[in-house]
C-alpha cells in the first residue's frame, strides 16, 4: 500500500472520529461539566446578570491546570460548551495525528498509527481530566520535536520544547514534572560521558521549574474548603508506602483495561478493553518475533537506533510513574493512572519499527477499528440521550441556589452523571453547591461572606436534611424518590420531572 494511500486513508478515519463526536451535544466525559462550570464563573464573574461573585472567589493566577480554562473563556467563543466541544474535538483528532508525526520521525512504518485509533477516547478523556488530556498531547508533541531535532538539529526546536514545557505546566503540573523527568533520563542516558552537554539540558527546564517553584511557595489551602485533606504530603507518603501501596498494587494492572473500559459495565467492558490492548501486545511481539527470524536474527540493527532509544527511554519512565507513583495525595486523586494511555501508545511506536505482516495486521485492525467506531458511537449515542432527559429539568436562574443530590449517577458502571448539576452554572449562570469549590488545589473557591453547603454525593442520602433545604431554593435529584426520608420530602415541591430526574422547589416554613 503506497504512503499516499495510507495517509488519506488514516486521516479520513481519524476526521471522521472527531466529526461525530461533534454531532453529540453532552459528552459522558465525568469530570467536563466541573470544567465547563469553572470556565463560566471566570469567563463571567464580573457579569452584572449572575451573583458569580457573591458566591465564588477567583483562585488561579500562577496555578497549574488552568489552561483549559483561560482557552474555554477565550472571547470569541459564544460559550463555554462550544469551546469544549472544539477542544475535545482537537484532543480526539490530534492524538493519532501526533502519534503518526513520531513515527515518521522515527522512519517507522505509518501503519502501526492505525493502532492509535484503539485509544483515542484516553483514560484522561473519558475521566474528564482535560487539562491532564492536553498535557499529555503537548508531552507527546515534545517527544516529537526532540525526535526531530535529533534529524535536523536546530535552535528553534530546542527553544519550542522549553516553550511546550512552560505550557504544560499550566495544563497540568503533574504531567510538567513527568516530560521534565523524561528530559532528564534521555539527557542522562545521552550526555553521560559529555558533563558539558548535560549540564546544556538544563537550560530546557529553568523556565518551568521556576513556574513550579513559584506555585510551591505561595500556593494557597482555602481553610473554607471542605474536600481538603491537611495531611502533610511527606507524613501521608510514609504510611502510604509502608501499608498500602502493595495491597493496592494489583490494581495498577488496569491500564490493561482502562481506555476503552467505559464502552459496557462489568465483565463484558473489561472483555472488550482487554481485547483492544491485547491486539497492541500482539503485533508487538508479532513483530519481535519477525525481526529474529528476517536474516540477521537478531535486534540490535533496530535497537542500536538512538531514535529507538529515545522511545524505549520514554516507555521506561512512562512505566517507572505508573508502577511507583502513589494512588492519590492529600488533595488530588487520582495520580498514578494519569500516564495510563501512553503505555500502548508507546508500544505501538515500537512496533512502527519492527517489521509487520501486512496480509495479517491489515484485516484485524480494520476489524478492530470498525468494531471500537460502532461501540464507541452507539456508546455516546446513548449517553447524549439520556444526558438530554436530564438537561430539561435544569431550570433557568431566578437567582435561587440550586443544590443536587444524584443519587443514580452511574452510566454503564461509571459515574458519568456525578458532576451534573453543574450545567445549571454554565448554562443557566446560577448559583449552585459544586465540588468544585471544595478541592485542595481548585480554582474557584467559596466565598466565605456567603457559604454555599457542601455538595452532596451518592452515598450522601441520609445528609439531605432539613437544616441542608433552610440553605437552598432548589434541589436536582435522580433516582427514586421514595428513598427520600418523609420529613425531607414534605419540604419538597416538585416542579419539574424528566425519567428519573426531578427538580425540587424547597418550601420555606
Amino acid at each position: 500500500m503506497k504512503e499516499q494511500r495510507i495517509y488519506a486513508i488514516y486521516y479520513l478515519i481519524v476526521f471522521a472520529y472527531g466529526l461525530f463526536f461533534l454531532s453529540r451535544s453532552y459528552y459522558p466525559f465525568i469530570d467536563v461539566p466541573s470544567h465547563l462550570a469553572e470556565a463560566s464563573i471566570y469567563k463571567y464573574y464580573n457579569d452584572e446578570y449572575n451573583d458569580f461573585d457573591k458566591y465564588y472567589v477567583l483562585n488561579h493566577e500562577g496555578y497549574p491546570n488552568t489552561f483549559h480554562l483561560y482557552i474555554y473563556a477565550l472571547p470569541f467563543f459564544k460559550s463555554v460548551h462550544q469551546a469544549d466541544r472544539i477542544i475535545h474535538f482537537i484532543l480526539i483528532v490530534s492524538l493519532p495525528l501526533i502519534v503518526l508525526g513520531v513515527i515518521i520521525s522515527l522512519k517507522g512504518n505509518p501503519l502501526a498509527a492505525f493502532l492509535s485509533l484503539l485509544f483515542i477516547y484516553g483514560y484522561n478523556i473519558t475521566c474528564g481530566f482535560t487539562g491532564n488530556a492536553i498535557a499529555l498531547h503537548a508531552t507527546l508533541l515534545v517527544l516529537w520535536v526532540y525526535l526531530s531535532d535529533l534529524n535536523l538539529p536546530a535552535l528553534w526546536k530546542k527553544v519550542l520544547i522549553t516553550i511546550t514545557l512552560c505550557a504544560i505546566f499550566f495544563m497540568h503540573a503533574q504531567i510538567a514534572v513527568f516530560a521534565m523527568l523524561f528530559l532528564g533520563c534521555i539527557s542522562l542516558y545521552r550526555y553521560y560521558k559529555r558533563l558539558g552537554n548535560l549540564i546544556l539540558c538544563i537550560l530546557y527546564v529553568i523556565p518551568v521549574m521556576a513556574l513550579i517553584l513559584n506555585w510551591i511557595l505561595r500556593k494557597q489551602i482555602d481553610s473554607e474548603a471542605g474536600d481538603i485533606d491537611k495531611t502533610p504530603v511527606g507524613e501521608f507518603l510514609a504510611e502510604y508506602y509502608s501499608q498500602e501501596f502493595f495491597i493496592t498494587y494489583l490494581r495498577r494492572f488496569k491500564f490493561l483495561i482502562a481506555d476503552n473500559l467505559p464502552l459496557f459495565e462489568g465483565k463484558t467492558g473489561i472483555l472488550i478493553a482487554l481485547l483492544f490492548f491485547v491486539l497492541v501486545i500482539f503485533f508487538l511481539i508479532k513483530g519481535v518475533l519477525l525481526q529474529l527470524k528476517s536474516s540477521s536474527g537478531i535486534l540490535q540493527p533496530i535497537i542500536a537506533d538512538f531514535r529507538l532509544q529515545t522511545i524505549l527511554v520514554f516507555l521506561a519512565t512512562t512505566l517507572l510513574c505508573y508502577f511507583l507513583l502513589p494512588e492519590r495525595i492529600p488533595g488530588q486523586h487520582p495520580i498514578y493512572d494519569r500516564v495510563t494511555t501512553l503505555i500502548p501508545i508507546t508500544l505501538i511506536l515500537i512496533i512502527s519499527r519492527l517489521p509487520l505482516q501486512k496480509r495479517l495486521y491489515i484485516p484485524l485492525v480494520s476489524m478492530a477499528l470498525i468494531l471500537h467506531f460502532t461501540l464507541w458511537s452507539e456508546y455516546l449515542i446513548d449517553f447524549d440521550q439520556q444526558a438530554s432527559t436530564g438537561i430539561e429539568v435544569i431550570p433557568e436562574n431566578n437567582g435561587e441556589i440550586l443544590s443536587s443530590l444524584i443519587y443514580e449517577e452511574n452510566f454503564r458502571g461509571r459515574p458519568a452523571f456525578r458532576h451534573f448539576q453543574n450545567y445549571y452554572i454554565s448554562n443557566s449562570k446560577g448559583i449552585s453547591t459544586t465540588r468544585i469549590i471544595e478541592f485542595r488545589f481548585g480554582m474557584i473557591r467559596k466565598n466565605p461572606e456567603n457559604k454555599l453547603p457542601e455538595q452532596l454525593e451518592k452515598w450522601g442520602i441520609n445528609e439531605l436534611n432539613v437544616v441542608l433545604l433552610d440553605k437552598i431554593d432548589l434541589l436536582l435529584y435522580k433516582g427514586n424518590p421514595e428513598l427520600i426520608d418523609s420529613d425531607v420530602s414534605t419540604r419538597l415541591e416538585n416542579i419539574k420531572q424528566s425519567k428519573d430526574w426531578y427538580l425540587y422547589k424547597v418550601r420555606k416554613f
